[in-house]
C-alpha cells in the first residue's frame, strides 16, 4: 500500500476454481454515509459492515470512542468516498479505536492462523488557509489551528520523501503534526490522492493484529468554535502463506459443469497430493 498510489480499482480476480497462493491481498471499502451520536461519550460506535472478505470469512469494521469530544457537524463522522471520516471541534482530541470482527454482532476480532498486514492511510491532515482548501479564512494564519494524529498501536509508517507533516516518535506513539501548514482539499474524501494530497498524508501498518488506537486532535490556539475532518483510507490486509481463495458463484455457459467437474478432481487430486 502506498498512500493510493495504488488506486482502489486493485480488485481481487477471482479464479473459477479454487486456488493457492503464497499471500493475497484484500481492499477495505467503508461506503459512504453519515452516523450520528458518535461524539459526548466513550464507548460510542459506528458500524461499518462488512468491508471486505479474505476468501473465506467476511470482514466487518467497527470505529469506537474510548474519550468523549464535541463533534459540531456530527453527520460527518462515519464515511466517505469509502473511507473513514471523523469530525471533532476545533480544540478536541479523541481517542479512537478502529477494529475488524468476523462476525455481525462484533464480539469476534479478526484473527488468521498466518502473518498478515493491515495498511492504512492517513489522509487530509492539514492546517488553515487563506488561499483555498479546507479552513479557508483569512482572519487565521497557519499557525492558528491544525490537525495533530497519534498513532498508539505499534507499527510502520511510510511518508512522502517530500511530506509537509511533523512526525516524531514519542512515549505514547507515533505523533503526527501539521502545524504551520496550510489546508488542503480532501474533507469530503478521495479516491485517489493527488502529489500534493500526499504531502498531508502518511501509510501506516501494522501486523498481525485487528485492532488500530490513534487520537485525533484538532490543535486550536484561537479557540475557535468551528471543527475539521480527519480521513482514513481503510487500506488493505494482506495474508501471508497459503490462502485458498473460495470462487464466487458465476453463471455457466452450457457444456462447463463437465469441464468444472474434471477440473475439480483433478485439484482435489492436487490438494490431497499436498496434504
Amino acid at each position: 500500500m502506498s498512500m493510493k498510489l495504488v488506486t482502489r480499482a486493485a480488485a481481487l480476480a477471482l479464479s473459477l476454481v479454487a486456488t493457492n497462493a503464497t499471500a493475497a491481498t484484500f481492499t477495505l471499502d467503508f461506503g459512504s454515509f453519515s452516523s450520528s451520536a458518535f461524539d459526548d461519550a466513550a464507548g460510542n460506535t459506528i458500524d461499518y459492515g462488512v468491508v471486505t472478505t479474505d476468501g473465506v470469512t467476511d470482514i466487518y469494521a467497527r470505529l469506537t470512542t474510548l474519550t468523549s469530544f464535541v463533534s459540531p457537524d456530527d453527520a460527518n463522522n462515519g464515511a466517505a468516498a469509502g473511507d473513514i471520516r471523523v469530525n471533532a471541534a476545533r480544540g478536541e482530541t479523541v481517542q479512537l479505536a478502529l477494529e475488524l470482527y468476523t462476525d455481525s454482532s462484533y464480539s469476534t476480532l479478526y484473527t488468521t492462523s498466518v502473518d498478515y498486514d493491515w495498511s492504512v492511510v492517513f489522509y487530509d491532515i492539514d492546517g488553515s488557509s487563506t488561499s483555498g482548501g479546507e479552513g479557508t479564512d483569512a482572519f487565521f494564519d497557519a499557525d492558528t489551528y491544525y490537525d495533530q494524529v497519534l498513532v498508539r498501536t505499534e507499527g510502520v509508517a511510510t511518508f512522502a520523501a517530500d511530506t509537509v507533516l511533523d512526525y516524531s516518535v514519542t512515549a505514547d506513539g507515533l505523533l503526527v503534526s501539521a502545524e504551520g501548514e496550510s489546508g488542503v482539499e480532501g474533507q469530503s474524501g478521495v479516491t485517489t490522492l493527488s502529489s500534493v494530497q500526499q504531502q498531508y498524508a502518511f501509510v501506516y501498518t501494522v501486523s498481525n493484529t485487528s485492532t488500530l488506537l490513534f487520537d485525533y486532535t484538532v490543535q486550536d490556539t484561537a479557540f475557535d468554535t468551528r471543527e475539521r475532518n480527519l480521513l482514513i483510507d481503510g487500506g488493505d490486509l494482506v495474508i501471508e502463506g497459503d490462502v485458498l481463495v473460495v470462487p464466487v458463484p458465476v453463471p455457466l455457459p452450457a457444456g462447463a459443469p463437465l469441464m468444472l467437474a474434471a477440473l475439480g478432481a483433478f485439484g482435489a487430486l492436487r490438494l490431497r497430493k499436498k496434504r
